[in-house]
């Protein structure tokens, strides 16, 4: 799935809620996801998107969210 720019805009918005709800560091998820921390700074600001991550950073922090008992931030484009 590709995303245009206009659907780029919330979901960036959408991906931070859900990186920041769980209070996981930078450090721990760019581990966590296999990837450096530049790229999930990228990737959280839609800067640099492939095809698979587009499905895994947003399941991810999701899951992360869950995990430490709240509810994530429901994404309006990727659903």
């Amino acid at each position: 799935m590709s995303l245009n720019r206009i659907e780029m805009r919330p979901t960036a918005a959408e991906l931070q809620s859900n990186f920041d709800r769980p209070g996981l560091s930078l450090a721990e998820a760019a581990a966590d996801l296999t990837m450096n921390e530049a790229h999930l700074t990228a990737l959280l600001g839609m800067r640099v998107v492939g095809p698979a991550e587009v499905w895994l950073v947003p399941d991810y922090f999701e899951q992360a969210v869950r995990d430490v008992g709240k509810e994530p931030v429901p994404f309006s484009i990727l659903t």
